[in-house]
Formats: C-alpha cells, structure tokens, sequence
C-alpha cells in the first residue's frame, strides 16, 4: 500500500506581515548575487524528493532585440549514495540554463521567453491588489486571484510585499516581490499529481534572506542546510545529469543502473523515449523544435530523477 507522505508549506515571520505596502520601493527580481534553492518532491520516493537547483542569474542575451537574462543553475545532489535524501549539497562542476527572462521595472511583470513559439508569457506580476489575477502566462496554467496582499519581513529585517493565493489543492501560494513565488523563480504556481516544486531557500551574496519551512516528518528542510555558496561541495557528482550540447543531448547517468528517458514538452506532450544505459550516452535532438522540456529519468530499480532543459 502507497501512503502519500504529507508536506506541510509555512510562511516564516507571519508576525511581520501587516496590511499595508505604502512606502515601499520596487525590489528588482533580475539581479546577480541572488540564489535560489528550488527542491523537486516525487512523493512515492523514500524521502519524497526526486531532485533540485541552486538557480541564480549567470549571462545577458538579445533576442530579436530585446535584452534577456539568462537563468542558470547548479543541480542539487545527494551526499550519499542511494535514493535522493538529506543531507544534500550543490554540485558546481554541472552547470545548465533553466529560463530567459526580461524584467519591465516600470510595470513590476517579470517575462519568461518561449523559444518555441517566439514570444514572452507574463510569469510575475508585482503590484498587484486583492482581486487581481495572478501569475497568467498565456493560459498555460490555472488563473489565480490574489486573496490578500501584505508584506513580509525577511531574515536580514527588511521587508518586501506579498501577494496570497489558493491553490487549486487549497493550498497557501505567494508571490513575494523580488523574490519569486512559492514554487521558485521560473515556474508559475502548479500542482502535480505526485511531485511538486518548491523554493525552500532565497539568499542575496551567500546570506540567506528567506527560508521556508517546508516540513518532512516534522523535521525542517528550511535551506537545506546550504548556507551561502561558499559551502558548496564542488568534487561531487550528480548521480544523474542531463544538458543540451550543439543539438545532442549529453546524459551522464551514475546510478549503475538502466533506465527509461522520457522528455516532454512544457505542454505535457510527449517529444522522445528512450532506453538509457549506465555511464554516459547521447542522444541527436535536432528533429525536435527550440523549447523548454520536462525530462523524466526511471531507472529499473524506480529511483526518479526530473527536471528541465531548453533546446535552442
């Protein structure tokens, strides 16, 4: 019998939320020296995580004209040999692109580009009153309201405003201006069946500035224990990575195990299956169109590893 482990999402210092945002200036979301800690849950996994990223803004491009940032990460990995458990810790020696966004400072919308379809979703929108619509992107996700709207303070004692929501679990979501939502900095609020997204950690020059308290059998998982990129442990190796290199995908999987490789559009659609084997394999993607993927990686013995790449 599966018994879905449960995971309780609090808001830390909800005495220093108040009802009120007068007075306070704009918190620029596209900035260097920022770093989030973003931690995949499957459920069904031994310790309910499937994998992870320390995101941070690496590089400028110009598409069509128009000045982006590229966000970039490091993949979080597990000390141990086994399943995906505590304690963890970020590998530097693996670093892929996550997102390109572009931040209008004047309206407060962060934008995430699709290269599939050339064109810029709303992702954020700071700024926002009780009432309004939350996080649309072009449709591709549920259109939440914005129940309430306060401000936060964070762990250095400044503060940002927040913007609440209900999920469509009836769950507690949020935007916290500067700094991203709930689920991270690159992916709107959403709900998967067995796994979840969530931003356990947010840390400006190594110094942690908010950190959540998601709980696993009572035990915070508040920043993972990485405190700040100097504790980074930069000899590690993913058990399993993926990236996309000239058109080829280049897949090091470590596990000692086979397994399935399944990669699928953002929109849900299946793109490529294959059989992986030990070591290191790779894969032509050519035929597939420029886009951000969801990969999902099943070895034999269904140990899990997801996550997403972009293809240009």
């Amino acid at each position: 019998m599966k018994t879905k482990m449960t995971f309780v999402l609090i808001i830390i210092n909800l005495a220093g939320i108040v009802n009120s945002c007068q007075g306070q200036s704009y918190h620029k979301f596209i900035e260097q020296g920022k770093y989030w800690e973003v931690i995949h849950m499957y459920y069904p996994n031994i310790c309910g995580m499937s994998g992870g990223e320390r995101s941070f803004f690496d590089r400028d491009t110009i598409i069509s004209g128009v000045n982006y940032s590229i966000l970039s990460a490091y993949p979080i990995v597990n000390v141990n040999p086994g399943p995906f458990c505590p304690p963890l810790a970020v590998d530097t020696s693996i670093k892929f692109d996550i997102a390109i966004l572009r931040e209008d400072t004047i309206s407060k919308r962060i934008y995430k580009h699709d290269l599939s379809s050339i064109t810029d979703n709303l992702l954020f929108e700071f700024g926002l009153n009780v009432g309004d619509t939350l996080s649309t992107y072009q449709g591709l996700a549920p259109k939440y309201i914005v129940d309430s709207v306060g401000v936060i303070t964070l762990l250095d004692g400044t503060t940002r405003p927040v913007y609440f929501t209900t999920g469509n679990q009836n769950q507690l979501e949020f935007v916290i201006e500067g700094i991203g939502g709930s689920r991270g900095p690159y992916d709107v609020i959403e709900i998967a069946l067995d796994g979840e997204d969530f931003l356990t950690c947010y840390s400006e020059s190594g110094i942690n500035i908010w950190g959540n308290n998601l709980l696993y059998g009572g035990t915070s998982l508040n920043c993972l224990g990485l405190v700040g990129i100097n504790d980074d442990i930069k000899n590690t190796t993913a058990l399993f990575n993926i990236s996309n290199i000239n058109g080829c995908l280049f897949i090091r999987n470590l596990t000692n195990e086979n397994g399935q490789l399944c990669l699928n559009e953002i929109s849900g659609k299946s793109a490529l299956e294959e059989r992986i084997y030990k070591s290191e394999s790779n894969i032509n993607v050519n035929t597939l169109s420029p886009g951000i993927y969801v990969y999902n990686f099943t070895t034999d013995s269904k140990l899990r590893f997801t996550g997403k790449l972009i293809l240009y």
